[in-house]
């Protein structure tokens, strides 16, 4: 008995090898973009959440500089973006990307300035041929992406407090702030009457009439000098206050104590600066009237350090 051995059936173990390597090929490749879609697609979106970041704090840094000059504004928000990390290093911000305009905040519109003044600043921070890490096995190799912010200068209404507890710090007076403002403008080459102006727009919207200067000190209508020992001058027993020509409610006589010369003095001081200096000043100073007269008294006492150089 002889057995017959089919050449197709031997031969076909061999060509079932040959096909689960094929296979097994193309499922690597199908694996590869699985693999190369779940991490590098979240690779990108984590560059996407970066550039982002980094281009809104780019955004609101440069927009608190928009009083300043363009390359000021460009230089903080490289600055700030250059301490944002995205992918495989910091945020390079080019100056062509920090474009300074009008934002309108009803349109939701950017509008770029050549000139004139802005009021907002737009950022368009950038990734070039970032590199993936599995996509290069189904022939994507690298990828750019952008993100963009704007940042609006938004001003605010401002309201000021009268404290009448004394507690407020000096720097807080017209007067003297509008002085130290007009030093700084001048010490950086600005035009110092632009504090002025501030004062009087503050002086207008108070009803407080003309903005008298960045400082009237104590008995200056008088000659009073202008030094710390201007009130013990105004109140001396050779002081302008005692002259015979002065009107007897203000006259200071050498029999007075320290309590007469300054009812004295502040009665003066209420009818001939305050009046005048802020004449629409509710109460308005007036010596006469209790009331009036007990408001401006803490005032005066809370502005005058009293000194006298000894002739008492």
């Amino acid at each position: 008995m002889r057995t017959h051995v089919n050449d197709a059936t031997a031969a076909g173990p061999r060509q079932r090898r040959g096909i689960v390597l094929v296979l097994m090929a193309i499922i690597m490749v199908v694996i590869l973009g699985f693999v190369a879609f779940s991490v590098d697609y979240g690779y990108m979106a984590i560059v996407q959440a970066e550039l982002q970041n980094g281009a809104d704090a780019a955004a609101l840094a440069a927009a608190t500089e928009l009083g300043e000059t363009s390359p000021d504004v460009a230089g903080v928000a490289r600055d700030v973006a250059f301490c944002n990390h995205v992918g495989d290093g910091p945020l390079v911000l080019p100056s062509a990307d920090v474009t300074t305009g009008v934002f309108d905040f009803a349109a939701k519109t950017f509008t770029p300035t050549a000139g004139g003044r802005a009021n907002a600043v737009e950022i368009v921070a950038r990734v070039n041929d970032q590199p993936y890490f599995f996509a290069p096995a189904i022939g994507h190799y690298q990828f750019d992406m952008e993100a963009t912010a704007i940042a609006m200068l938004n001003p605010r209404d401002i309201v000021f407090v009268v404290d009448l507890s004394g507690s407020m710090n000096d720097d807080v007076e017209p007067l003297w702030a509008t002085a130290s403002i007009m030093d700084k403008q001048a010490a950086e080459g600005k035009d110092p009457n632009v504090a002025v102006q501030m004062a009087q727009t503050l002086f207008t919207d108070l009803n407080f009439g003309s903005f008298p200067g960045p400082v009237e000190h104590i008995g200056r209508p008088l000659g009073v000098p202008n030094d710390e020992w201007a009130y013990a001058e105004l109140t001396d027993d050779l002081g302008p206050l005692s002259a015979a020509t002065v009107a007897a409610p203000y006259r200071i006589d050498a029999a007075d104590d320290e309590a007469a010369r300054k009812q004295k003095a502040y009665a003066w001081i209420m009818d001939n600066q305050l009046g005048r200096l802020m004449p629409a000043a509710r109460p308005f100073p007036v010596s006469t009237d209790a009331a009036s007269a007990a408001f401006w008294t803490k005032y005066l006492d809370y502005i005058i350090e009293a000194k006298n150089p000894g002739n008492a």
